[in-house]
């Protein structure tokens, strides 16, 4: 099999592997380019993006022949992430072995990385995004011909309760329908939702392993007012731990500003565009499309336009304008959800662990719908898994019961249960009575209910002198609730 080096926009007539080269620049070095396959058929494959560096060189790009059988031992190269290796996985063992044989890559053979470790070249652009963690182990695995999707099984004992149903059981069964792949803690107001999800991540921030689980990365989304996440900084080696924040809070525990926020948005698209990551973020965008307001903004329009141009600096820089532009005008609530995926997107990695703290701050219901959907497939597509704290039962409309927890407590004894009913696509009045019945009939419109028919009966009124003292102004709901109050008192 012949390696061809070629320009944007070039005929590929020929069988064989085809590097594109890619003008982008990392700290002076040219190292990218993207790799098609061409069959017998003349059917052309899109690999992805691949690094190539060679042994001492300062700048610039590596002295690749313009066609070749494979390199010679001075050069070394990496894909640029783990899509790159799940497409050469698909045209079979042979061509896998070779091509990453043929272009020493440094997941797949360990000569390759000692001949690169130490290299400029390795440590300024083929590494500059990623770590030896997750080319070793995830990135290898997959060179090597490994599973693609993993189950998860693990599990979380709560402290400080007494109860003996206080463990919090995760299950991820790969290609689920429903998906898994997200697992959601609900209950009021004080029962340890967010104390429990920070425990478990600081379980990973440890490196206890009491998960029984080896995530390669972390990623903690909160954008409470009240949230003191700074405090989990303290306790990050960055050399060892792979952990990363998205949310309000800032290193001292005060919050960002909108300029903060706009800039954080901008340094990740910059990132993306960089690894080659924008498509990742159209499709997550996708799913946001029944948003009509975020929709008309244009935004998976403008991505798409950019995805399939010749890119470069210039146009890198309008494009990213463009979108800076549309964020800044955007509502709070879709700044949060267009930040939230453009991060995770730029920061996830395969077996990633997602925490997320009640995703309904700020979203109205239809685009926390959406915005679950949109997680949830790219936590698929990455092999990863997410854990939210919630109180908003059109959370769990998306997911399946077995990956819900609902937390009660009395006194020092805080239980888990799983919900008696289906709950994926489930109706949210159902859901809400299901985890929130007895309390939800102790507040609000109930009150007010049963007081005035109490009052109202001591008086000698009939039902329909109770609707009149309400103006008819009453729904079906509440009329069958004074209904049950009459006869109750």
């Amino acid at each position: 099999m012949k390696f061809f080096l070629t320009a944007f926009g070039a005929r590929k007539n020929k069988e064989g592997i085809y590097l594109v080269s890619d003008n982008w620049d990392d700290f002076g070095f040219n190292t990218l380019y993207k790799m098609y396959y061409v069959d017998s058929q003349s059917d052309e494959i899109e690999i992805g993006y691949i690094r190539i560096g060679q042994k001492k060189l300062e700048y610039g790009r590596p002295d690749l022949e313009h066609e070749f059988d494979s390199l010679s031992k001075d050069y070394f190269s990496l894909g640029n992430d783990i899509e790159y290796y799940k497409n050469i996985k698909k045209l079979g063992r042979e061509k896998r072995e070779y091509i990453l044989s043929a272009l020493n890559d440094i997941a797949y053979s360990d000569i390759a990385y000692q001949i690169a470790e130490e290299e400029d070249v390795t440590k300024k652009s083929l590494m500059r995004d990623t770590n030896i963690k997750v080319v070793k182990s995830q990135f290898k695995r997959v060179a090597e011909g490994g599973a693609i999707l993993t189950p998860y099984d693990f599990s979380y004992k709560m402290k400080n309760s007494k109860s003996d149903k206080n463990i919090l059981e995760f299950s991820v069964k790969p290609n689920s329908l429903p998906p898994t792949n997200i697992h959601a803690i609900i209950g009021s107001n004080g029962t340890g939702k967010t104390t429990t999800l920070k425990s478990i991540l600081n379980e990973y921030i440890s490196g206890s392993n009491s998960l029984n689980v080896e995530f390669s990365n972390a990623i903690f989304v909160s954008f409470s007012l009240f949230d003191q996440s700074n405090e989990l900084f303290k306790n990050i080696n960055s050399e060892d731990i792979r952990f990363s924040y998205i949310g309000s809070c800032k290193v001292d525990g005060s919050n960002k500003s909108h300029a903060e926020i706009r800039d954080e948005f901008s340094s990740s698209i910059d990132t993306l565009i960089r690894n080659k990551k924008l498509d990742t973020f159209y499709d997550a965008l996708g799913k946001l499309d029944g948003d009509n307001n975020l929709s008309d903004y244009g935004i998976k329009t403008i991505v798409y336009k950019f995805i399939n141009s010749s890119q470069s600096k210039d146009r890198a820089t309008v494009f990213k304008a463009k979108l800076l532009k549309i964020f800044s005008h955007c509502s709070s609530g879709h700044q949060i959800t267009l930040l939230t995926l453009v991060r995770l997107v730029e920061l996830i990695v395969e077996k990633t662990l997602i925490i997320i703290d009640e995703p309904e701050t700020h979203l109205h219901p239809p685009l926390l719908s959406a915005f679950i959907r949109s997680i949830s497939d790219l936590v698929i597509y990455t092999n990863a898994v997410a854990l939210m704290a919630t109180h908003s039962p059109v959370v769990l409309q998306e997911i399946p019961k077995s990956c819900i927890s609902v937390l009660r407590k009395s006194g020092e004894y805080t239980s888990i249960f799983r919900p008696k009913i289906e709950t994926f696509g489930e109706n949210v009045g159902v859901l809400t009575e299901e985890i929130f019945g007895l309390e939800i009939k102790n507040t609000g419109f109930y009150t007010l209910l049963k007081e005035r028919t109490k009052c109202y009966k001591e008086k000698d009124y009939d039902y329909e002198d109770i609707l009149d003292a309400f103006n008819n102004e009453l729904s079906i709901e509440a009329k069958s609730i004074i209904r049950v109050y009459l006869n109750e008192l």
